[in-house]
């Protein structure tokens, strides 16, 4: 990694990543839970884009300081197996926050609540 061109390529990468990721996720959200887009009450989804772009906004902060948080020492190692171990944990850890958040914030799921709750 010795090379400037090659710092910028995995920044390149970390950067589209942090973006691509988290859109992907919300169009997948919305290719399963079609029904509950089409059909909700009012705004349905409006909570999982703004989740979606909290989760770009965080991704773009503190991916590429995580990625070349130790540079100097990626200089002296295997430098392609440590940022792939590194940026797929980054995004690993991503994609499970933000589909745990999507659900427990706005569930797309057919009931809504479950009947955990004591009706009086």
């Amino acid at each position: 990694m010795k090379n400037k061109r090659s710092k910028f390529k995995v920044a390149t990468l970390v950067v589209f990543l942090s973006i691509g990721t988290p859109a992907l996720i919300q169009l997948v959200f919305r290719v399963i839970f079609a029904d509950y887009y089409e059909n909700g009450v009012f705004l349905p989804g409006l909570a999982h884009y703004f989740i979606t772009a909290l989760m770009i906004i965080v991704n773009l902060i503190f991916a590429p300081m995580i990625v070349f948080l130790n540079y100097p020492t990626l200089e002296q190692g295997d430098v392609r197996s440590i940022l792939l171990t590194r940026i797929t944990i980054i995004f690993a850890v991503s994609i499970v926050a933000q589909i745990v958040l999507s659900i427990i914030i706005e569930n797309p799921f057919s009931p809504s609540t479950p009947n955990f709750f004591i009706r009086l």
